[in-house]
């Protein structure tokens, strides 16, 4: 799935193309059983990598992977990770 993607990142290969590699930019924690393994800042990163957000980033020109960093940093002064 996307999500998984996202938390996990991938590998596309095909023959006619360069792989792309794409790294994780959700935060997620090892599944364990049916626990939950995605925590509250995962899900505020996936809201704005989904693109909810999008529209507020093309008009102030910040990227997305500026609200990866800034929900890593803050999820470091939280205590998260």
């Amino acid at each position: 799935s996307t999500l998984a993607a996202w938390t996990h990142g991938y590998v596309r290969d095909r023959a006619d193309r360069p792989a792309v590699i794409g790294e994780a930019v959700v935060t997620a924690f090892p599944a364990e059983g049916r626990a939950p393994s995605i925590p509250f800042i995962g899900l505020a990163e996936a809201m704005v990598t989904e693109g909810r957000f999008l529209g507020t980033v093309r008009v102030t020109d910040t990227t997305v992977r500026f609200f990866n960093t800034a929900t890593q940093e803050t999820a470091a002064q939280l205590g998260q990770r």
